[in-house]
């Protein structure tokens, strides 16, 4: 029994949330979230575990476990809270800061200066979120307020640059070169707000109220 008090005072302030789903942008939230969390319970050690595939969307983020890794270290852990895909509102995000995140307010970072007139497009979402079919329009709708725009998604509009990305390489460099990001719910519009940069959530899914609890400045439109 002495030894089980020894192990528990040893792990008892590691939690660890987890989401093994194959929804990347859940995993790119809850980077965003997890310094929040640190705040509101500064005596935890807070761990994200994903599926060691989207791995590569936390960086270098301390304090992450692969999904090959949990079962062997599951008793390092006080708890382990389990997050699973939305199917119906609300948003388990949204949950997830009700729950764990006394009088949330997301401050958003300053993004260093960068007048570029640059947009990225990203049309493709995951399920249960819709992609959508036209990234032509979303292209025209930054275009007419006279931004240059790259695309990434499967689509190719004229006049534009497609930018594809490989599991392991830098994904969000490309975040450094724009003003504006456009699309449905997905890993660059998160990982946007993240940063300080502006967006535009064109509503596709079951985020739109987390959208505007992460981005109160942000526009959500229908094209």
């Amino acid at each position: 029994m002495s030894f089980a008090f020894t192990r528990y005072a040893k792990i008892r302030n590691n939690y660890c949330i987890s989401y093994y789903g194959l929804v990347p942008e859940y995993v790119v939230i809850l980077r965003l979230l997890r310094p929040y969390m640190n705040k509101a319970y500064p005596h935890l050690r807070i761990f994200i575990s994903c599926r060691d595939e989207i791995m590569y969307l936390l960086e270098e983020e301390p304090d992450i476990l692969g999904y090959s890794e949990i079962y062997d270290r599951k008793n390092d852990f006080a708890y382990i809270r389990e997050l699973n895909t939305s199917t119906s509102a609300p948003h388990v995000m949204e949950t997830l800061i009700r729950d764990s995140i006394p009088n949330f307010i997301f401050e958003r970072p300053e993004k260093p200066k960068l007048i570029s007139h640059h947009c990225l497009v990203c049309p493709d979402g995951a399920l249960p979120t819709q992609s959508h079919p036209d990234s032509g329009k979303l292209c025209e709708y930054a275009e007419s307020r006279g931004y240059k725009t790259t695309i990434v998604g499967s689509d190719i509009h004229p006049g534009t640059t497609k930018t594809n990305f490989r599991p392991g390489s830098k994904k969000f460099k490309i975040l450094d070169e724009v003003d504006w990001v456009i699309g449905v719910e997905n890993e660059f519009i998160f990982e946007a707000i993240r940063r300080g940069i502006k967006t535009t959530l064109i509503s596709s899914g079951l985020g739109n109220n987390l959208y505007k609890t992460l981005s109160p400045e942000g526009e959500i439109v229908t094209l």
